[in-house]
């Protein structure tokens, strides 16, 4: 009989599955969260003909005030912030902690900032060749883009009269909120304020839950940290919305993820009850987003976003320790297609380059509907993702782990 410390969430991160041997599906989840963004994206990307009202998505259909790509986005921001503090509480290294971010972003993101503005730009601007490379803006949008810190969406002359117009790719706005969220986790371990959870004795034991002393020192400081992040973002978040507090509502959500890191040595993900509060939540959304207008009811609207949240975190625990591995519902050689894309995590590439293939798609065919778009975009965004991994991202990737283990 297994202990119930085994079937805690600080177990399920450490050995990746559960005391019966399932796997975890959290490389699927983030390769939802990146297709959630391809979809949604679809149909901000599709210009309506005349006269016609915009088509709207399934989630922006059923959740007036978001869409596929923000929950999609929302869900990345949780994820990382349950393994990248889960990360730093098993080896609080500052110097590991840094080398091993900058090879997961970097080289992935050097890569698709070259291409676009080498191949994708000339390929699209309105300039001539030597006028395109010899603007400023190409220069800085290679520079701007690499540093992560000041993101420049447009290229010269290109996609001038696109439906999305002047924004090559758009997906680019949120890493510099994800670096920040990596740099508040190690301002909080370097302050040691975030416990180092150590070996308490067996093997079995330290993969199941840290030391009480070591649980109660990281808890100390993160209920004073993270909660105050979270509290202040979330009641921002409350007000009416602006495209400048989105990048607090991400780091909410980060939080949360964080939180569920420091609290894992109590959290069964296993459970039904992460299912049961996705649905709730969702409900609430889509009431608070569709009430009937009246004064018998009372004004919901300021906290769906807040209950969107909660949906995404929910979904997120349920989907990815619940639910048995994905690759085991397929049949035949799908079931090592599954396999292959869980030992080649394509999300990162997806999210990268999914955007400029979106628009380089639209601006050739213009009379796409939206779903016809992402029937095309999101085969072409996993091969673009498979290749990044595959050439460049892994490569690095199994340079950090062997440092790690060194």
């Amino acid at each position: 009989m297994q202990s119930t410390a085994a079937h805690t969430l600080y177990a399920r991160l450490n050995a990746g599955r559960d005391p019966d041997g399932a796997l975890d599906n959290i490389v699927w989840a983030r390769l939802v969260a990146a297709l959630l963004v391809v979809y949604g994206h679809c149909y901000a990307l599709v210009a309506s003909p005349v006269g016609v009202p915009r088509e709207l998505d399934w989630v922006q259909s059923f959740l007036p005030g978001t869409y596929a790509g923000n929950l999609g986005v929302q869900l990345f921001f949780f994820l990382s912030g349950l393994l990248i503090v889960h990360s730093w509480r098993r080896r609080p290294e500052p110097l590991r902690f840094i080398r091993a971010r900058l090879r997961r972003l970097l080289p992935g993101l050097w890569v698709c900032v070259l291409l676009t503005a080498v191949l994708l730009g000339p390929a699209l601007t309105r300039l001539e060749f030597a006028a395109y490379f010899s603007s400023p803006e190409t220069g800085w949008y290679v520079l701007r883009n690499a540093s992560m810190v000041w993101p420049q969406f447009e290229l010269p002359g290109v996609l001038q009269a696109a439906p999305y117009p002047n924004v090559v790719n758009g997906s680019l706005w949120s890493l510099r909120v994800e670096v920040l969220c990596y740099w508040l986790v190690l301002c909080l371990g370097l302050a040691r304020t975030v416990g180092q959870v150590k070996p308490s004795g067996s093997a079995t034991e330290m993969s199941a839950v840290p030391r009480p002393r070591d649980l109660n020192t990281a808890a100390a400081g993160w209920s004073k940290a993270l909660w105050t992040l979270l509290l202040i973002s979330a009641a921002i978040a409350l007000l009416r919305p602006s495209p400048h507090l989105e990048s607090l509502r991400l780091i909410s959500i980060f939080a949360f993820g964080a939180s569920c890191a420091v609290c894992a040595a109590h959290l069964r993900p296993a459970h039904g009850a992460w299912l049961v509060l996705a649905l709730v939540a969702m409900l609430f959304a889509h009431f608070s987003a569709t009430r009937p207008a009246g004064a018998a009811w009372p004004n919901l609207a300021p906290y769906g976003e807040g209950a969107r949240t909660l949906m995404c975190v929910g979904f997120a625990m349920w989907f990815c320790f619940r639910l048995p591995a994905l690759e085991h519902f397929l049949p035949g050689r799908l079931a090592r297609v599954g396999v292959a894309l869980r030992q080649n995590d394509l999300s990162y590439g997806v999210y990268l380059y999914a955007f400029p293939v979106q628009q380089l798609l639209v601006e050739w065919l213009p009379s796409l509907r939206p779903s016809q778009l992402f029937a095309l975009s999101a085969p072409l965004a996993l091969l673009c993702g498979w290749l990044s991994y595959r050439f460049v991202e892994r490569h690095w990737l199994e340079k950090s782990h062997v440092q790690s283990s060194s």
